[in-house]
């Protein structure tokens, strides 16, 4: 959600998306990794705000984070649930709750920080044509990804009302007829072309522009691309073309 905070509601502010997200209220609940998760790579296996109340939860209770005044309101209103003081045994089983996750993790691109610059090396690198030759164009790395933002508008008009429906729906930029405009000419013909834009707008673009990927390491393509196209893959290729070791990069 902080990532399209900052896509919708930048200097051009959505008003759609402004609405609904004023009147949210968001509680947060921690998580275990599982062995497609690589958050800890991009850096957003923790968060420090965005939240109004986060949950952890630790040996039978709630280690409870609160993160603005609505969130406030909400813990004084339930105050006979909750306990304010915090014991050495809680911040110690905090601290063992964070180790324990910490190890859990399988998934790992300990140079997802460098993509941005790998990206630009091999922007015509032959790994884009394989993937091409490989994608089904079908849509899902979109349908799963908690980041993607593409929509297309839709007029609904019966021709016995003297009213229509206007619906902004999720579409993904990697289907053939996306970037398809009037009069037949079709910006991104190829499987090839359409990756390239869909995993360099992720992968390159935000960290140039924001500083931060968008994409939050959740795995859910790793897990759903029938073809094992993926954040994953496309990354350790393209730092495989690249031809450093992980050392020359730490430097």
């Amino acid at each position: 959600m902080k990532i399209l905070d900052r896509l919708f509601l930048g200097n051009i502010k959505d008003p759609y998306y402004a609405k609904r997200r004023n009147n949210l209220i968001i509680i947060g609940h921690s998580c275990f990794p599982d062995d497609k998760c690589f958050c800890h790579s991009t850096g957003t296996d923790m968060v420090e705000d965005g939240f109004d109340l986060f949950f952890t939860s630790l040996n039978g209770y709630y280690l409870i984070w609160v993160g603005t005044d609505e969130g406030l309101d909400l813990a004084i209103a339930a105050e006979e649930l909750l306990e304010e003081d915090i014991t050495d045994e809680v911040i110690q089983e905090y601290v063992i709750w964070q180790q324990i996750r910490s190890q859990r993790f399988r998934s790992d691109v300990p140079y997802f920080k460098y993509l941005a610059d790998i990206m630009s090396l091999n922007y015509d690198s032959e790994v884009w044509d394989q993937f091409g030759n490989k994608c089904l164009s079908c849509g899902t790395c979109s349908m799963v990804c908690p980041t993607c933002n593409c929509f297309n508008v839709d007029d609904k008009i019966m021709m016995s009302a003297e009213e229509g429906i206007r619906e902004r729906m999720l579409d993904s930029c990697m289907l053939p007829y996306y970037s398809l405009v009037a009069g037949g000419h079709d910006f991104r013909p190829k499987r090839t072309d359409r990756i390239k834009l869909y995993y360099t707008h992720k992968l390159q673009e935000y960290i140039g522009k924001w500083g931060q990927p968008s994409c939050v390491g959740c795995g859910r393509c790793v897990e759903y691309c029938p073809v094992e196209i993926n954040a994953l893959t496309v990354a350790e290729a393209l730092y495989g073309e690249v031809g450093q070791t992980k050392e020359v990069l730490d430097l």
